[in-house]
Order: structure tokens, then sequence, then C-alpha cells
């Protein structure tokens, strides 16, 4: 999973044409920069790498979902995107997007409560959990350790 830092187009083939445009996106900042789950790598009749994707859209408070029509491919350039989760060396943790709720455990299925933007949270450790990373905080709860949610502070 990816969030694209730069402006850039999804296409409907790996090959990309203006014709091919499904959609432009323009460059945002991290809280609502645009987010995908590479499904699948292709290469144009170039040569060129591309990967198909799922945008992933925002619900509320740091859910998220994969929006199965919102497909296409993008640029595999590295300097267009980052990876999406934080995966280690966090110790705290500032909320930057619109809001970020808090779990019982690591699935994220046990709602707490939600944290407002510009709290700042103490993290205890980063669990992995099938593709995705989750924080748990000091109190032993835990958030998701997504990029556009919350920002490493020292």
């Amino acid at each position: 999973r990816v969030y694209m830092v730069k402006g850039f187009y999804r296409y409907s083939t790996a090959t990309f044409y203006k014709k091919n445009r499904v959609k432009g996106y323009k460059e945002h900042g991290r809280p609502n920069a645009v987010m995908f789950t590479i499904v699948g790598e292709a290469k144009s009749k170039h040569g060129l790498k591309r990967y198909k994707v799922y945008q992933i859209v925002s619900k509320k408070a740091g859910l998220f979902r994969v929006d199965h029509k919102k497909w296409g491919y993008i640029t595999a350039k590295p300097s267009y995107m980052r990876s999406l989760y934080y995966s280690k060396n966090v110790h705290k943790v500032k909320v930057i997007g619109k809001g970020l709720r808090v779990y019982k455990n690591s699935k994220l299925s046990k709602y707490v409560k939600s944290y407002k933007r510009g709290t700042v949270l103490k993290v205890k450790a980063v669990k992995k959990l099938g593709t995705t990373y989750r924080l748990q905080l000091s109190d032993g709860r835990y958030v998701s350790s997504n990029k556009n949610l919350v920002k490493i502070i020292k």
C-alpha cells in the first residue's frame, strides 16, 4: 500500500496514453494524499514498470476501504510514492488526520475512543498484521500506523 506525493494520472491500461487516462490527481499534503493498494505489476509496451492498483477511500475518523470500482494503472517510479505505513522506530506520533480511532486489539475491531488532530501519543511497539502495521500505545491499545493519519515526532 502506498500514498502518492506528486500529481499523476491513473490509466486504464499499462501503456500510458492521453486517451487511456481515467483520472488525474493533484499533489496534496499528507493527510489528504491519495492512497492505493497495489494488486499487481505490469509492463507497458515500451517495457516500463507499472502498478495495477485499487484506490483506498476514506470513510471516517481513520477508517478506510478499497474501492474496487476505482482501479487502474499508475507509475511505479519511487519518487511518486511512499509506503503508507510506519513499520519501525516509532516512539511518539501526532495525529494529523481529521481524527484517529483507538481500539482494544490489533485487528482494530473493538473501538474505544477517538483522538482529535494535534494529539500526541506515546508508542510502545509497532505490530504487523497481514500487510498492514499497527501502533501499540503505551496503555496497550492500538491505532493505525497510516502515515496519512499520524506523523512521527521526536
